[in-house]
């Protein structure tokens, strides 16, 4: 067995698991798949991988919310773009900090902030689980592997 398909074997089970029992727990399923995407996405492993994840989706969710905030209070022509103009360039500066650097990161907390309506605080549930459930998938592929290859000897 190959490291890739042990990885893609577990993260399928791990996966179809969040996808039957995210929603019963009040959780977004989708927002989940966008943090676990985030940690693989990030080419970082373990916890540095995590930390990553949940540091810059946050900050897009910040970044998402000060969007939202702004545009719903500050009702003029062209809001939203004056608004997403601004915040957008903030995201992207903000990645001359090391801590900050994976933009793409950003970007996937951002436009998850849209998607789940300006609904935070399920979102920023979702995303924490999803960088878990990354985690796990990550874990649990490479001792599958490992398993598989000492079972060959």
């Amino acid at each position: 067995m190959t490291e890739l398909m042990a990885l893609s074997l577990t993260t399928g089970v791990l996966c179809g698991a969040w996808a039957q029992f995210a929603t019963p727990l009040g959780l977004l399923t989708w927002a989940g798949f966008a943090g676990c995407t985030t940690y693989f996405a990030s080419g970082k492993k373990g916890i540095d991988g995590i930390t990553t994840t949940i540091r810059q989706n946050l900050f897009g969710v910040l970044c998402g919310m000060s969007i939202w905030t702004l545009s719903n209070n500050f009702s003029f022509t062209g809001n939203l773009i004056v608004f997403s103009g601004i915040v957008t360039f903030v995201m992207c500066i903000a990645g001359k900090n090391k801590y900050l650097a994976f933009i793409p990161g950003t970007f996937v907390g951002a436009f998850s902030t849209f998607a789940a309506n300006g609904e935070w605080f399920p979102l920023v549930l979702s995303l924490l689980a999803g960088s878990i459930l990354a985690y796990l998938c990550d874990i649990s592929g490479r001792g599958l592997f490992l398993i598989s290859t000492k079972l060959k000897k």
